[in-house]
């Protein structure tokens, strides 16, 4: 598989849930903080909570082009209760099941992606406050280079 296909498709959720306003609101731990922290495989140690850590796992399918996953979302708070991460869970579940996704800009290594929520699970931790809520989202790809193969325009 193009790790090409995963970047962008990372890039791209990525994209869509640092321009959203309500989950900011949610995660935003400073009054001035205009981004949300939301960092790929593991946060770095100086993150503050709350934060987001995602990893897009993809496998190639019996259809050339086409590939098959799961986006995994944890949502990571420090506190009494787990309030902030069941509603982080509640607002990426609202943002992002059930979509579809066409990718049309030049250079895009995937041409549509189909996403889904599977299930989420309060993974917190017994000691130190620590909340931890994980998402999981079923995830289908189709990678432009096959389109492109498929329609002719391959090298275009």
């Amino acid at each position: 598989m193009s790790a090409s296909v995963t970047l962008d498709l990372v890039e791209h959720l990525y994209g869509i849930a640092v321009a959203d306003a309500e989950l900011l609101a949610l995660l935003a731990s400073e009054p001035d903080q205009e981004q949300i922290r939301m960092r790929y495989r593991r946060a770095r140690p100086d993150d503050k909570f709350p934060y987001l850590v995602h990893l897009l796992k993809l496998e190639e399918t019996d259809t050339p082009g086409v590939w098959a996953g799961e986006w995994i979302v944890d949502a990571w708070d420090y506190g009494p209760d787990a309030a902030t991460t069941i509603r982080t869970a509640d607002r990426l579940k609202a943002m992002y099941d059930r979509r579809f996704y066409e990718e049309t800009s030049a250079g895009s290594a995937f041409s549509s992606a189909r996403i889904w929520w599977k299930s989420d699970d309060d993974l917190s931790e017994d000691s130190e406050r620590i909340q931890r809520r994980s998402l999981r989202f079923g995830v289908r790809v189709t990678a432009n280079a096959h389109v492109d193969a498929l329609t002719g325009r391959e090298g275009a």
